[in-house]
């Protein structure tokens, strides 16, 4: 009698959560203008971690279905350049492109302003980036432990007495199999990164394997990582 009450009650809880996520999920609606009103077209809408990639139309209009108050958009302009935010409790997003700033509205007003910049998040979904959506939704511990669940051809070297980080297929200059590693712009060693930034600071993670764009320091890939201003 008590093991058929526990098990109604825990069905009972599932299905209370269940429709409480799915009461989460909304559609927004949106647009895009310039600094002169005027509507913009074909500029690319994401949502983080997920396939979800809409564009403006003629009127500078997108719709976003299935979304969280608790995703991150990223706004895709230009030359590679673009800015991302947290959506929140919206249920229609007006955005300005002014400049290095995109502004953001809610129908009724202004609610706040974020920079654009290059964004290294341009590729969001190939499995190059971690983010902080990402680390917090699977409760990684470490940065190292991040990049060994997240990116496929990344491994640990034991030998030599020591623990080094390996991006399979790089091609080494110096018979160092080390990458390159960046934190919040200065170069630094992977252990000093990941004993000394707590993953829960961490903006996002790229691994790039390619990392000819950097120099000979970039021949065995770079992983640059960004905390949270």
């Amino acid at each position: 009698m008590k093991k058929s009450l526990f098990l109604i009650l825990s069905f009972i809880f599932a299905s209370l959560n269940c429709l409480d996520l799915c009461a989460q999920k909304k559609e927004i609606i949106g647009s895009v203008v310039d600094q002169e009103g005027k509507p913009v077209k074909g500029v690319r809408i994401g949502v983080v971690n997920t396939k979800i990639l809409e564009k403006t139309d003629k009127k500078g209009e997108f719709c976003l279905k299935n979304v969280f108050p608790s995703d991150s958009v990223v706004v895709y302009l230009k030359g590679n350049r673009g800015a991302r935010f947290l959506l929140g409790e919206v249920a229609r997003l007006q955005l300005m492109v002014k400049r290095d700033v995109l502004m953001i509205g809610n129908g009724e007003g202004t609610t706040g302003s974020v920079s654009i910049e290059t964004l290294v998040l341009k590729r969001y979904g190939s499995g190059s980036v971690i983010t902080a959506q990402m680390i917090e939704r699977n409760g990684y511990l470490t940065i190292k432990e991040a990049i060994k669940a997240c990116i496929p051809g990344v491994s640990f070297d034991y030998s030599d007495g020591g623990e080094k980080i390996v991006i399979r297929g790089s091609k080494s200059l110096n018979l160092s199999t080390e990458p390159l590693v960046i934190l919040d712009g200065v170069e630094t060693s992977f252990n000093a990164a990941d004993q000394g930034c707590h993953v829960n600071d961490v903006e996002f993670i790229e691994v790039i394997k390619d990392g000819l764009g950097y120099g000979a320091k970039g021949a065995n890939g770079v992983i640059v990582i960004k905390t949270k201003k």
